[in-house]
């Protein structure tokens, strides 16, 4: 339905199709800036997003070299998004959640620093995907280009599933790792990173 949204791994291939002016405006203006954008408020989610008509909206997304892919969808998530310098290119960051999660309105900036740190201190590997995407779900679990997130019980829990999670991308995703046979590989070296 046309008043729902689409996160998923990969690019959004036709988001002057499936978002209004506004949102598109925001949505191409987050790819530049270190800038939080606020693509949906909470104003906005209260309406249940922007004004749309009745129709249905096809979000198409592309990805290449993916081992594995998530989505999200919903028609009250706050969105924000903003961007990251790594190398020579600008990582796409966005985090998606309940309008009432403690600590979620700060994932986007916390998923920005996470990396640039893991391109440029701890891995000193430039983040492999154009893209990622934190969405308000529950636990924690990682897909390339996505992390499900739960909320913290405090603010040190959502720094740390938060980055934990998006450390995924290096292992098991970048290295290909098997993630069953050698969970020290995937799990381990995250969390000891």
């Amino acid at each position: 339905p046309a008043d729902f949204y689409v996160w998923s791994s990969g690019l959004l291939q036709n988001a002057d199709k499936v978002l209004n002016e506004e949102e598109l405006k925001l949505f191409e203006q987050s790819k530049t800036t270190d800038e939080i954008l606020h693509i949906l408020t909470a104003e906005q989610a209260d309406k249940g997003g922007m004004p749309r008509n009745n129709m249905k909206k096809t979000w198409e997304f592309k990805a290449e070299y993916l081992p594995d892919f998530a989505f999200a969808v919903s028609n009250t998530y706050l969105w924000d998004a903003t961007s990251v310098q790594v190398g020579d290119k600008r990582v796409h960051v966005h985090a998606v959640y309940f309008k009432d999660s403690k600590d979620f309105h700060e994932v986007a900036a916390i998923s920005r620093e996470t990396i640039r740190l893991l391109s440029d201190s701890v891995m000193q590997v430039p983040f492999p995907y154009p893209q990622m995407t934190a969405f308000n779900g529950h636990f924690g679990m990682e897909f390339p280009m996505m992390v499900n997130d739960g909320d913290g019980e405090n603010r040190n829990g959502t720094l740390f599933v938060t980055a934990h999670e998006i450390g995924h991308t290096y292992f098991p995703f970048y290295v290909g790792t098997n993630e069953h046979k050698y969970a020290w590989m995937e799990e381990g070296l995250i969390t000891f990173l």
